[in-house]
This record gives structure tokens, C-alpha cells and sequence, in this order.
């Protein structure tokens, strides 16, 4: 396999988002890990780590030559600028589904399973078509890099096996374009693709990188089976999102996140943008935007917390204290519900009604948030306390109301 510059900045990284409850619109909510934000789901079907998946090589799987014929697509792994030889840019030009299937689309950041911190973009698909197969299209011209078919550990009896897909523009390979929850893959896909169904979510590189054009098939998404929603990702290595303690986020998909619509044409993006919508909430016309996963804000609470101190640890989660859980985030999301994520498996959101509703960038030295969407009912809080840039403690109880001062049953956290 050849080598190259970019041969080892791909990671692919995928996390189950499974649903077998019903959506919750009270003012805080607490949702366990496996679904988008708010479906409540069985805990223990988490498939992959937060920031740990394996590697895929970017760079061309097969020697150059001829174009090689694979079903309904061709292989042309060389295929990286335009035929004149003058430098492109990535542009989304087609759809990547079909609009009218879709109830809503998610801002950055997403929390896979309510809790863990995620670049990807729901892909909601309107009730009206469970169990009808809904297209998932090539947003531009782009080549198969990486796939895998897997039921996740734990899944219930009955569930379709899940795609995870990895694609790089072949205008510009520094663009990485990724597709989660896919039930169906074309034949061009299936080909190059080992079909086996393990309980392994990370994808793996195919055996040819099959080139797809935009407007192009790749695969097909199922509503019902326990499935709600599917996952869009777009990265960009160019792109370096900025963060307090920028040594941790060293490999992190993190790191290059960008936000899915950002490469789309005009036309087509305003279409994906007036379907931004919170967890379980219909669009609105509140001109949401699209999101970013940097939050982060010195001196105060804001942005993204880790249980280990150390940098060299990176972004990894999966790790729990009691009921502290790493990364931890505060934030106030595009859909200006306050997130309080990282306890007990779940995230708690809490709306402008609730009366210790404030920006964790406000927070610059401590604050309680009660979580009760009225004050009649003392049903826990959760206690910030800044210690510096890179430390701050948080106490968490699931009943009682706020009290005086921070409590010395509190948890340390670092960014």
C-alpha cells in the first residue's frame, strides 16, 4: 500500500444510535447512551468508543492503470482533480436524500446516546415512512474508502443489520464524507465490501475504491427496527477547530469536523437548514443554524471535560466515575436548550423556563442547576464550580435541591 502524507489521518469512527422509546419534550430531560438525544433506549448496546476507532488508508488500495467496471460504478482511484489539472473544490451539488422523507436534521454538536459529544448530523426520517426504503445519494463526486456491516452487541431480536460507509472527494481528498445506519448498500458497494455481519461498528477498507458521481445511489435507509435515524458526517483536513487544550484533540474526529451542509450549493442547503431541529422537536423558523462542536470558553464551564488530566489521554470515552461519565459537556445548543451532559449515561436539558437557566458561559466561578421543570419539584441538581481554564469540579445528586455551597461529594473534571 502506498504511502502518503494523509495515510494516516482518516479514522472512522461510528456509535449506534438505536430507539425503542418515545420521544421526551419535558423542560429537562435525561437520556441514556444508543440513540439520538431524545429516545430513551436499552444502555447497554453502546458499539464503539467515543474517539477510538481504527484507521483507514486515504491514499489509492490498487495500482493505477485501467478503470475497472464494479456493478453499476467505476474504480478510478487516480480520479483527484479535474481532467485540465486545475485545482477543484468540493461542492455538494445533489441532494443526499430524498427531502421529503425528512422530518428533521440535527445541529453539531450531536449527543450520540445523549451523552458523548459527536460530530454527526441526524438524518430523521418522517413516520410516514417506516418500513419504506428511502435513498441516500452522493452529495458529489466521491470514492468508497472504508465500510462495515454490523449488528451492535446487545441489539434486540429483529434488528437490520446497520452499514457504516467512508467516502473521500476525489476533487479533493483532504474532504471525508461518512454515512452511519445505512440498511441497504448498492451492488458497486456491496462488491468491494467484506458482507459479513460482525458486532464490530469500525469500518475497514474495501478491496477497490468504487467511484460514485454525485446524484448517485449508495445505499438505502429503513425506518422501524428499532432504527430512527441515520447518521451524515463531513470532515475537512484542512479545517482545524480550536480548543483550550488543543493537545488532547491530537487524531480527534473532533478536530476537523465540520458541519454537513457547509459544502452544499445554495440552493440545496437551504433545503437541509429550514429542517434544523433540537432532539424530538419539529423545525422551526427560528433561523437555527448549523452548529459547531467548539464550545469551549476560558474561565468558565463551557465546552467539553474529561476525568483524566492528562493530554496524552485524549478524547476517548466510555469511562465513568460513580455517576460522573467522561467527556462531560456544558453547553447552550442551536436550539438555545441548555445541555448538562456526561451523568449517568445521559444528558440533561433544561429550557429557558427552568429558573437557574444560565449560559455555561456565563458560569465563571460556580452555579447550580436545578433539574426540575418546575420549582415545586426538587428532583436534583447539578453544582459547577471554575477552578482554572483547565479544571473545574461539578456535583451531581438525583433529588434534593440546590444547596449554599458546593458539596464535598464533587467530582473533578479537565479540559
Amino acid at each position: 500500500m502506498p504511502n502518503g502524507p494523509k495515510r494516516d489521518r482518516i479514522a472512522v469512527s461510528l456509535m449506534l444510535a438505536m430507539a425503542v422509546g418515545n420521544a421526551c419534550t419535558a423542560a429537562v430531560t435525561s437520556v441514556p447512551y444508543g440513540a439520538p438525544d431524545a429516545t430513551f433506549v436499552d444502555a447497554g448496546t453502546i458499539d464503539a468508543p467515543f474517539d477510538g476507532s481504527p484507521m483507514i488508508d486515504a491514499q489509492p488500495i490498487h495500482d493505477a492503470g485501467s478503470d475497472v467496471a464494479v456493478g453499476d460504478a467505476i474504480v478510478n482511484p487516480l480520479a483527484d482533480a479535474t481532467s485540465d489539472g486545475s485545482v477543484c473544490n468540493t461542492s455538494f451539488t445533489s441532494h443526499v436524500t430524498d427531502v421529503a422523507a425528512l422530518y428533521s436534521v440535527g445541529a453539531l454538536p450531536a449527543l450520540a446516546g445523549g451523552a458523548a459529544f459527536e460530530i454527526r448530523s441526524y438524518m430523521t426520517v418522517k413516520q410516514a415512512y417506516e418500513g419504506i426504503k428511502v435513498p441516500i445519494y452522493a452529495p458529489t463526486r466521491m470514492k468508497i474508502i472504508g465500510s462495515a456491516h454490523y449488528i451492535p452487541m446487545g441489539a434486540p431480536t429483529g434488528y437490520l443489520a446497520d452499514w457504516a460507509l467512508e467516502f473521500v472527494s476525489t476533487c479533493e481528498s483532504d474532504v471525508q464524507i461518512g454515512f452511519a445506519h445505512v440498511k441497504d448498500v448498492v451492488p458497486a458497494i456491496a462488491a468491494v465490501s467484506n458482507a459479513t455481519v460482525t458486532s464490530n461498528s469500525g469500518a475497514m477498507p474495501v478491496s477497490q475504491p468504487v467511484v460514485f458521481e454525485a446524484g448517485d445511489v449508495i445505499g438505502y435507509y429503513i425506518k422501524g427496527l428499532n432504527s430512527i435515524a441515520w447518521d451524515f458526517i463531513v470532515k475537512d483536513y484542512r479545517v482545524t477547530n480550536q480548543f483550550i487544550n488543543q493537545a488532547r484533540y491530537a487524531g480527534s474526529k473532533l478536530l476537523n469536523a465540520i458541519c454537513p451542509y457547509e459544502k452544499m450549493i445554495p440552493s440545496i442547503q437551504s433545503q437541509y437548514l429550514a429542517l434544523l431541529a433540537g432532539p424530538g422537536l419539529a423545525p422551526s423558523d427560528g433561523g437555527m443554524k448549523c452548529g459547531t462542536v467548539m464550545h469551549d470558553k476560558a474561565g468558565t464551564i463551557a465546552g467539553v471535560w474529561f476525568l483524566d488530566s492528562s493530554a496524552d489521554a485524549g478524547v476517548f470515552g466510555g469511562t465513568s466515575v460513580g455517576a460522573y461519565d467522561s467527556p462531560n459537556a456544558a453547553f447552550i445548543g442551536e436550539d438555545k436548550v441548555l445541555y448538562l451532559a456526561g451523568f449517568v449515561h445521559s444528558s440533561f436539558r433544561l429550557d429557558s423556563s427552568n429558573p437557574t437557566y444560565l449560559d455555561p458561559e456565563k458560569v465563571t466561578t460556580k452555579h447550580c442547576y436545578q433539574l426540575y421543570p418546575t420549582p415545586s419539584n426538587g428532583d436534583g441538581y447539578l453544582y459547577y464550580q471554575v477552578i482554572s481554564n483547565t479544571e473545574m469540579r461539578v456535583a451531581y445528586a438525583a433529588n434534593g435541591t440546590c444547596p449554599s455551597s458546593m458539596p464535598s461529594t464533587y467530582q473533578v473534571y479537565y479540559r
